[in-house]
């Protein structure tokens, strides 16, 4: 009776192995991302206020966060289907 369980433990250790590091790479993105905002926005409210940039610039910045964003999502989303087609 004991040799039936062991294909499905095996599965749900491999599914709950597959969510936390689909959970990780979430996790770390969104951090990436953050961390990315706050260092943008504040380096160009500091150069703004010491006169080197204008506004114009700053936004630039912020949207070339955004540009850099879009295929990093792109890439964790690829890891999803990827782990949802891998799994049994």
């Amino acid at each position: 009776m004991r040799r039936l369980l062991v294909p499905p433990q095996r599965v749900l250790r491999a599914s709950r192995r597959a969510r936390l590091l689909m959970s990780l790479v979430w996790t770390t993105a969104t951090a990436l991302y953050i961390s990315m905002y706050i260092l943008v926005l504040g380096l160009g409210v500091y150069l703004h206020q010491a006169g080197e940039i204008s506004v114009g610039t700053v936004f630039l910045f912020f949207q070339y966060t955004q540009i850099l964003r879009r295929p990093m999502e792109q890439i964790a989303d690829e890891l999803k289907e990827f782990q949802a087609r891998v799994r049994p």
